[in-house]
């Protein structure tokens, strides 16, 4: 399924997360405008996030690799990553991050397809004392990318000191979706509620 507003002939980008919420969907809504877009998300549950399943009627495709990413073996989650990435067939795969393994299972199966790989990160040098040999092993899962999307300027400069081209790193990681606060907006008014 191709989002109706995009070009027919613009680039399949599967984007994937570990575990889509509200903003996740605002965000991949807004891509699909400009191009043709695959969601997928790792998990169907998680720890880390207590989300509610979101449905609703994207404008684009998208499914979930595992129901619980957790109890899987590596071996099954590397299998799994690349039957969802085989069934996208995407010129482009977006992913979130590069330290856990369905992120890093989706880096192997980009570079053993020759499909290049954005990560999108929002970790910045400050974030937790930095170790030199997790460093020297981030330095080497960086080069497999071909190009970052990150939050803002200290997530540039940390990328960009793992090793990746400043030229290939682009800000705007970080959005909200307008359009859902303007409805939000519009219904508040209409109760009479004002700031």
């Amino acid at each position: 399924m191709r989002a109706a507003s995009c070009d027919p002939a613009s680039p399949r980008v599967a984007v994937l997360f570990h575990r889509f919420g509200p903003y996740h969907l605002g965000r991949l809504s807004a891509a699909a405008r400009y191009m043709s877009v695959v969601g997928i998300e790792f998990s169907g549950t998680d720890r880390t996030y207590a989300w509610e399943t979101v449905a609703g009627s994207d404008p684009f495709p998208r499914w979930v690799v595992s129901p619980d990413i957790e109890r899987e073996s590596v071996p099954a989650l590397v299998r799994k990553v690349a039957s969802a990435l085989d069934r996208a067939a995407p010129d482009a795969v977006a992913i979130a991050g590069w330290s856990h393994p369905a992120a890093l299972a989706a880096l192997l199966w980009c570079a053993r397809k020759r499909v290049p790989a954005v990560v999108m990160s929002e970790s910045a040098e400050i974030d937790e004392p930095r170790r030199p040999w997790r460093e020297a092993v981030k330095r080497r899962i960086v080069r497999l990318f071909s190009a970052g999307l990150v939050g803002g300027a200290p997530h540039r400069r940390y990328l960009t000191a793992l090793g990746m081209d400043d030229a290939r790193v682009r800000e705007g990681y970080d959005v909200i979706d307008n359009d859902h606060f303007a409805v939000g907006a519009d219904i508040a008014l209409s109760f009479g509620v004002q700031s």
